[in-house]
């Protein structure tokens, strides 16, 4: 049996594609995300998708297998494409360095230093 796409695979894969193009510039869009929690989230939000446009579509025609598999594909491929028109940098987390002084054990370490070397002068 050799598959054909009908105008209803046609239809199952732009729903599929609208949607991952939806949650791809979303997931792209997010700069407070590290790169491996945006792809883990890509890949979670992508299935719920395609499953989501498999089952919108099965309400009104019915599907078999096959649209699932075209309904997953094509909402890959929609997120792929929402991710890369809408990338943002990760915002690089600086941590906060705080220098601490003692002001009179270093004085009196310096002046110690001081009168070491002046001694050693003279």
């Amino acid at each position: 049996m050799q598959a054909t796409v009908s105008s209803i695979n046609v239809f199952v894969g732009i729903i599929g594609f609208i949607f991952g193009i939806i949650i791809g510039y979303v997931i792209g869009s997010k700069k407070k995300f590290r790169l491996l929690n945006r792809l883990i989230y890509l890949f979670v939000f992508t299935m719920f998708a395609g499953v989501m446009a498999y089952i919108l579509t099965y309400i009104f025609v019915s599907l078999g297998p096959y649209d699932l598999i075209i309904a997953l594909l094509s909402a890959f491929g929609g997120s792929f494409f929402g991710v890369v028109i809408n990338w943002a940098p990760t915002e690089k987390n600086t941590p906060n360095r705080r220098v601490i002084f003692d002001l009179e054990e270093d004085d009196e370490l310096f002046e110690q230093q001081i009168r070491k070397l002046l001694d050693a002068d003279t």
